[in-house]
C-alpha cells in the first residue's frame, strides 16, 4: 500500500514538472511572437 502510494506521488510529481515545463515553453513561445510583433531581437533567457 505504502509503495503504490509512491509510485502515485512520482507520477503526480512528473505531471506537474511537465505542465511546468509546457507553461514555460508557451511562455517563451508568446515573447517571441511580441518580439516578432514589436520588431525587436528576441533576449534569450
Amino acid at each position: 500500500m505504502i509503495l503504490l502510494t509512491a509510485q502515485y506521488r512520482l507520477r503526480g510529481q512528473k505531471r506537474a514538472r511537465e505542465v511546468l515545463y509546457n507553461a514555460q515553453y508557451s511562455a517563451e513561445q508568446v515573447q517571441e511572437r511580441l518580439a516578432e510583433i514589436a520588431g525587436e531581437p528576441v533576449e534569450m533567457l
